[in-house]
């Protein structure tokens, strides 16, 4: 995301809800991933601890060492780091109750089981 798709989500989202953006979850910290969140204006910023002090302009108000939850009405969103790979800084996230799982950049390579994928 960037500034540009980031103003248009907040600008559209009164379409789907009437809830303001409250919280924001960087996946990691790496720019094609974590730009524009100055835009959404969210209170709560979660972020790995291992994520720069600002991502993109901001600060990161909750950081995870190793997993955390974080409740926000009825969803539960759990956080896990993933350790070391294609960043320092990678969360998993999960939101409960739906089990629906949001992983970015996982797939690195010699990651994975089978090697075929460039280097």
């Amino acid at each position: 995301m960037n500034a540009e798709a980031a103003g248009w989500l907040k600008d559209n989202l009164s379409q789907i809800t009437d809830k303001p953006i409250t919280h924001l979850i960087y996946s990691h910290s790496h720019g094609d991933h974590a730009s524009g969140g100055s835009v959404l204006g969210a209170e709560t910023v979660a972020a790995q601890q291992n994520a720069p002090a600002t991502i993109d302009g901001v600060a990161p108000t909750l950081r995870v060492v190793d997993t955390h939850e974080l409740i926000v009405g009825s969803k539960t969103f759990e956080l896990t780091y993933l350790g070391e790979g294609h960043g320092e800084d990678m969360l998993a996230v999960i939101v409960r109750p739906e089990n629906v799982d949001f992983i970015t950049d996982v797939a690195a390579p010699k990651r994975l089981p089978f090697r075929t994928l460039p280097s």
